[in-house]
């Protein structure tokens, strides 16, 4: 998730928003099984306000291909994932 990107920041804002969050367990086809309901004690504010602070340091475009980019030529996922169980 690019927190620089608007829709993530809007959904962070959501999350932040609500005093419960809910989830729903369903089959193959759709048919709920179950619900579960958390107090959303998951600090979604304090993600928003980090975010919010980066949108207003950040005075540069979101261009997430771009920072992709350069990711992949400074890091080899491979590389990664062999030294993180190797």
């Amino acid at each position: 998730m690019n927190p620089l990107y608007i829709k993530t920041s809007e959904v962070l804002r959501r999350l932040a928003d609500q005093t419960h969050l809910h989830v729903l367990l369903s089959d193959a086809v759709g048919q709920v099984l179950t619900v579960f309901e958390y107090k959303n004690t998951f600090g979604f504010d304090r993600i928003r306000a980090g975010v919010d602070g980066a949108l207003l340091a950040w005075p540069g475009p979101d261009d997430f291909q771009r920072a992709e980019r350069a990711y992949e030529q400074d890091y080899d996922i491979n590389k990664l994932l062999a030294d993180e169980h190797g």
